[in-house]
């Protein structure tokens, strides 16, 4: 058995830079799975833990779960096939590992407040699972101080060994998953730079995109300040759209001619917002805020405004069905469940 000296910094770092390490990674979802089929690709042993029994089976059959996500079934036969990648819902199969990665979700409660249940039972399961020094990467969007408080201080306070304590939020969207994760740049936060820097070794295994580390809260801000970009952008959008319904003209003409102007680049409005991130990562934000003394006024309006739009969509077609022969007995269809084109995603749809 290969030994490996030194401070248990340099013993992991050895160790994932020999693919020694052994990586368990908590939660097969979205990014769990690819993530843990990348890091298998790469050459560490990889046990990838969910607490869904189906969803197990179905990997372990080589059953790919997220259609229209390309490279991902051949990446699941390639992990089975040479024995890297093992699914599994049994937590003591994660026993000992050396690095553990917690990709759960923690969706929205209460109009905006996080559930943070996933996240504290997967902390839980880790706790119980270090045998060593070890080091935890937080995978899963959180509010602001999350990693460094209630992950840090559970894992670093009950533990006799010496745990390293980072967060890697993914930048990673449907449908594109496999080449997001291997080319984008990635922001790794921890909570010293010696937990960064473990972290930011272990994802260059697969990554090509630039890796920047800075301390865990900037990470987590950064997360959530990108998808709050994002859905105050969509947000103008469909306020745009809305003015330009009661003044009488084209919203597609008038955004077509502004985004003419060499720095306007409106995007197109819709009916609302969708997805597991956009719906949520900005209320984590803007209540982390509030709670601390400052309600981000523009950021709760954008979410609201975003949340009303299928609202909007719909008074719109049942005023239009009333012009046009009656509501009772009119048939609509709806092409596509999925909260956008090109994926198999319903969530938040």
């Amino acid at each position: 058995m290969e030994e490996f000296g030194g401070s248990p910094f340099d013993r992991l770092l050895t160790k994932i830079r020999r693919r020694a390490a052994r990586v368990a990674v908590l939660g097969q979802g979205y990014i769990g799975l690819p993530i843990s089929l990348l890091l298998a690709r790469s050459g560490f042993e990889v046990v990838g833990y969910d607490v869904n029994e189906r969803l197990v089976e179905g990997l372990n059959s080589g059953i790919a779960p997220y259609p229209g996500e390309p490279d991902l079934p051949e990446l699941l036969r390639q992990g089975l096939r040479s024995g890297r990648y093992r699914p599994t819902a049994d937590p003591d199969d994660i026993s000992g590992a050396d690095a553990f990665i917690i990709a759960v979700p923690t969706p929205r409660i209460n109009g905006g407040e996080p559930n943070l249940a996933y996240l504290l039972s997967a902390v839980e399961t880790v706790k119980r699972s270090i045998r060593g020094d070890a080091v935890v990467i937080v995978e899963s969007t959180v509010p602001p101080g999350t990693t460094s408080g209630i992950v840090a201080k559970s894992l670093l306070r009950e533990l006799p060994h010496r745990v390293f304590v980072a967060h890697c939020p993914e930048r990673a969207m449907p449908g594109r998953l496999i080449r997001e994760l291997t080319e984008a740049s990635r922001i790794v936060g921890g909570i010293d730079e010696e937990s960064a820097l473990l972290a930011k070794e272990l994802y260059s295994s697969f990554s090509r995109g630039e890796i920047i580390t800075t301390d865990a809260t900037t990470s987590e801000v950064v997360k959530l300040v990108e998808n709050t970009y994002r859905d105050v952008n969509i947000a103008l959008a469909n306020e745009v759209a809305r003015i330009c319904s009661v003044l009488g003209v084209s919203a597609r003409e008038v955004i077509e001619l502004a985004n003419l102007h060499p720095r306007v680049s409106l995007l197109k409005p819709g009916i609302g917002v969708g997805g597991s991130c956009l719906t949520k990562d900005p209320l984590f934000l803007a209540n982390a805020s509030a709670e601390r003394g400052y309600p981000p006024e523009l950021i709760f309006r954008a979410r609201k405004l975003n949340e009303d739009m299928p609202k909007v969509a719909a008074r719109q077609i049942i005023s239009f069905l009333e012009e046009t022969g009656g509501v009772e007995g009119a048939l609509v269809a709806v092409l596509g469940t999925a909260y956008k084109g090109g994926v198999g995603d319903t969530r938040e749809s």
